[in-house]
């Protein structure tokens, strides 16, 4: 019997197994970009009390619609303050003005009414007055009451 020796041929160019890795690297490529262009600003809101407030639960509305979430709540450096940090829609994103108003909305009995009833199951939610200047702006300080004018338009009055 002879001996032969098998040829080892040196394949040129890319492997076809290499295919399919480099496909789902490409899709997760194009859907990190898809998620990073379709998210809204990130607000940074101030407030004197964190009562009620949950990152990741918490939503901001509009008109009773969610247009964005807390995502992140923290003492400031010197403890006087809550920063919170808030996802807000890209719909929403021409509502955040300077003349924007929040403030958190949670059951309030007084002598004007009772407001906020809503909030009783659902807990309490942070609200958007959108601003009608044109300057954007990302940081807001939130109101510790309503506005007068949105008091006067929900409250239920008891006499």
């Amino acid at each position: 019997m002879e001996n032969s020796q098998a040829s080892i041929k040196k394949r040129k160019g890319l492997s076809p197994v290499w295919i399919v890795p480099i496909l789902a690297f490409g899709m997760g490529i194009w859907m990190l970009f898809q998620y990073i262009n379709s998210r809204g600003p990130e607000v940074t809101l101030i407030l004197s009390d964190a009562s009620g407030i949950v990152a990741g639960k918490t939503e901001i509305k509009a008109r009773n619609v969610t247009v964005g979430t807390i995502t992140k709540v923290r003492l400031s450096e010197n403890y006087d303050h809550i920063i919170a940090k808030a996802q807000i829609n890209k719909q929403a994103e021409r509502m955040l003005r300077e003349d924007s108003q929040f403030w958190i909305v949670e059951p309030h009995i007084g002598a004007s009414g009772i407001s906020g009833l809503e909030t009783l199951l659902s807990g309490s939610y942070i609200r958007l007055k959108p601003g009608l200047s044109n300057n954007q702006k990302l940081e807001f300080e939130v109101l510790d009451l309503p506005p007068v004018a949105s008091l006067m338009r929900k409250a239920y009055v008891l006499f």
